[in-house]
């Protein structure tokens, strides 16, 4: 199908600017989609403007000029990044309803429906992946988001990284190498953060990988005396096809984010590299990524960590060891209104043996406990956001009970607020734990196990 274009002048009219800068723009490959003319450019009719500095410049002695063009160019990106939100998890979303439809098809053949099963938990990883990117990003720009070290094992974190990603590397026939050449096994670190970091590295480079090639990761240890941390080099190396210059430029400065035209290439894509980028500046690192006519890529990370020992890691493996089974024949409180995440999540404790009993709000909450004979319930798991009396509220109420075995009942949040500061106010308002939704059965057990097990 033949694609309308318009001129460089057209298009400059539009937005405001010069001939030059837009012919600039054009030469520094920020237009998608625009094609050189001769000596001149042509751009598709439907071209975005993208994100441009020097818009934001003013025009005006008091600056007027220069505020409202600033504040148009933030308001064009946070559009287009709604709108690329929009587009990424209305395509997940319709993926995952048209499997939901090919299983009420094929219910009668199981091999199917297990096949239909996995897509639609992979379109669900997606939106979830896709969402936790865009939050996290919001709450990295606001700095709203802390390390909480603890002792790990390098090789179980890169460990756990192929196992996150084996089945695609087993979908496109992909061989994968390690070498771990370091001399401390043991380091502090925040293992959540830097899994995320090395997962998102891991996606990136897969996507820009053919099929049946090789992708390569060494990890090596590099002495330092900056801060009393040594640093650990991790390179990550693939022979699938080269990265453009003008792309590579944009995967390096963090301009990527601004090209639409990234979705094609993976879903979420600009916000994998901005996620990383800034997790790897929190953390004190380095990201740089390279790639060469020989087919090589690379992704470079450089970080600082505190050397620890095995008596340390032992220690650490003590606070968070739990046998899931001692939950067996507990008996626990669900407050939660949503009546299908009430009846799921009650159906997965029940499948555990642990006795469950519901309430639709804090109300009914406070009341059941109240009418219950004391140490009847062994812990409330309650989510925050209630109608008639909230999450916060309750507790709050329980923990002002005269009753000193109801009102020091252990009681775990479970929530979709994943602000930092909503874990602080839970935490203030007298609970045990934090639980954010969607999470695994292994998160939810061990939290509630761990509440019920260190009693306020």
């Amino acid at each position: 199908m033949a694609r309308d274009y318009k001129t460089i002048r057209q298009v400059a009219n539009e937005w405001g600017l010069t001939v030059r800068r837009v012919q600039m723009l054009c030469n520094d490959g920020k237009i998608p989609g625009a094609v050189k003319y001769g000596k001149s450019w042509v751009l598709p009719v439907d071209v975005e403007r993208p994100f441009d500095k020097r818009s934001l410049r003013g025009k005006g002695k008091n600056g007027e000029n220069g505020e409202r063009s600033k504040a148009d160019a933030i308001n064009q990106r946070n559009q287009q990044f709604l709108l690329q939100m929009s587009y990424e998890i209305r395509t997940a979303l319709n993926s995952l309803l048209n499997y939901a439809d090919m299983i009420r098809l094929h219910k009668n053949q199981p091999q199917k429906v297990d096949e239909y099963v996995e897509y639609i938990q992979n379109a669900g990883g997606n939106i979830l992946s896709f969402t936790n990117n865009a939050i996290e990003v919001a709450l990295l720009e606001n700095g709203e988001v802390r390390l909480e070290e603890s002792v790990c094992n390098i090789e179980s974190v890169l460990q756990h990284v192929y196992e996150t990603l084996s089945k695609e590397m087993e979908r496109k026939e992909i061989s994968f190498l390690q070498k771990v050449d370091v001399c401390h096994e043991f380091l502090y670190a925040d293992r959540e953060k830097l899994l995320g970091v090395l997962v998102n590295i891991l996606e990136i480079v897969l996507s820009f990988t053919k099929p049946k090639s090789t992708i390569r990761i060494k990890t090596e240890e590099l002495m330092s005396s900056r801060a009393g941390k040594n640093m650990v080099l991790v390179t990550v190396e693939d022979d699938g096809c080269s990265i453009s210059e003008a792309f590579l430029g944009k995967l390096n400065d963090g301009s990527i984010l601004e090209l639409a035209s990234v979705r094609d290439v993976m879903p979420g894509f600009g916000l994998r590299v901005a996620v990383v980028k800034k997790l790897i500046t929190l953390m004190k690192g380095s990201l740089t990524f390279e790639s060469s006519l020989g087919y090589i890529n690379k992704a470079i990370i450089t970080l600082p960590f505190k050397v620890a020992d095995f008596a340390d890691f032992r220690e650490e493996e003590k606070k968070v060891a739990a046998d899931l089974s001692e939950l067996s024949g507990k008996r626990v409180l669900l407050a939660e209104d949503n009546e299908l995440n009430r009846e799921m999540t009650a159906e997965i404790l029940s499948e555990s043996g642990i006795l469950v009993e519901t309430a639709t709000d804090g109300i009914l909450c406070v009341a059941m406990l109240e009418n219950a004979a004391p140490l009847y319930y062994d812990a409330i798991l309650m989510d925050i956001q209630m109608p008639n009396l909230g999450g916060l509220a309750a507790t709050k109420v329980i923990r002002a009970l005269e009753d000193t075995e109801k009102s020091m009942i252990p009681i775990v949040a479970l929530t979709a607020d994943v602000k930092e500061k909503n874990r602080i106010e839970a935490l203030e308002a007298g609970m045990n734990g934090f639980v954010e939704k969607p999470c695994s059965r292994d998160t939810l057990f061990t939290a509630l196990l761990e509440a019920i097990t260190k009693k306020l």
